[in-house]
């Protein structure tokens, strides 16, 4: 593993606790993880919280709950750099600007998290980290809408 500096021990991170119509969400301290093989450490910079996160926490719709999957954190969508690089990555490096696209072992409400490299998205000189987090999200959903199987035209939409 490549380290940028001595990392912290510990971060903030907003843990959801009750999970249901009366969730709770604390910042607490909590471990900065390691990353693994394949895997990339980020200091976020921005991230953020979308509906479906909200959905998740409440746990009013038929979707898997956070907790059965060892998330404490909600939040899919960030921004940030990298400071470590876990072994077998290729083509990261720590000081890399990385956007964090929605994975269910990505939790992004917290300073310090992993992601997959392969599923991490580079963030290109000239965008701010507060432009960019939103849509490894929301833009992403919309960019793979336009372009995927199923297009829109102006003959479909009404």
């Amino acid at each position: 593993m490549y380290l940028h500096a001595p990392l912290p021990e510990l971060c903030k991170a907003g843990v959801v606790s009750n999970h249901g119509a009366d969730f709770k969400l604390t910042v607490d301290d909590v471990p900065v993880p390691k990353p693994g093989p394949g895997q990339l450490l980020i200091k976020l910079n921005v991230t953020g919280l979308c509906y479906s996160d909200i959905h998740y926490m409440l746990e009013d719709l038929p979707l898997p709950r956070m907790g059965d999957h060892g998330v404490r954190s909600p939040g899919h969508e960030g921004a940030g750099i990298v400071v470590a690089v876990g072994s077998d990555v290729v083509g990261w490096k720590v000081g890399d600007r990385a956007g964090v696209a929605p994975t269910w072992d990505t939790c992004t409400y917290q300073e310090y998290i992993v992601s997959p490299a392969r599923y991490t998205s580079r963030i290109p000189d000239g965008v701010d980290d507060f432009s960019a987090g939103p849509i490894m999200c929301s833009g992403s959903t919309m960019s793979r809408a336009a372009s995927g199987p199923f297009q829109f035209n102006r003959d479909t939409i009404r």
